[in-house]
């Protein structure tokens, strides 16, 4: 599933004076650069009941409604019980982003599921620091090491009983 939305211009952090002075131009902005991207998210089911969302592009306040759409449209089909947020294509994250993020692993946990992330951009681990969104147990640096904790756990849930 893939869902794609392009963009005319994305604000900026500052003020509508930053795009203008800054930038000399209209939907221009050295804070954020020029290269506003537009979202696309695909998904895929990695095993049962588990999905990896891979969101690439810029996640922020003109496009977290393209994340929050995928989503609903993922729990209404499927409705998994983990969900891997790969970051690897995210170059940009607002707070509207991060509510998204937020919010599924809020929905996750009231039916026990689990919310996790992996191969967070260096600009965007430092907002989840900032904030502390996200427990640090749940940030992975590749998929291999997401999946060599998902095999751990497994095993742990086999042992127990």
């Amino acid at each position: 599933m893939v869902i794609r939305k392009g963009l005319q211009w994305r604000s900026c952090l500052f003020s509508d004076s930053c795009r203008k002075d800054r930038a000399g131009s209209p939907g221009g902005c050295m804070c954020m650069g020029d290269n506003a991207m537009p979202l696309e998210v695909s998904s895929k089911e990695k095993e049962p009941g588990v999905c990896v969302v891979q969101p690439v592009g810029s996640l922020d306040s003109n496009t977290y409604m393209i994340l929050q759409e995928h989503l609903h449209t993922l729990f209404a089909q499927s409705c998994p019980d983990i969900i891997i947020f790969d970051m690897e294509g995210v170059n940009f994250i607002s707070s509207m982003g991060v509510r998204v993020i937020v919010k599924t692993g809020k929905r996750l946990r009231e039916k026990d599921g689990k919310l996790l992330v992996s191969n967070l951009r260096p600009q965007i681990r430092m907002v989840f620091d900032i904030i502390r969104a996200l427990p640090p147990e749940r940030i992975f640096t590749s998929l291999q090491e997401l999946d060599d904790y998902l095999a751990h756990m497994q095993r742990k849930t086999v042992e127990k009983g």
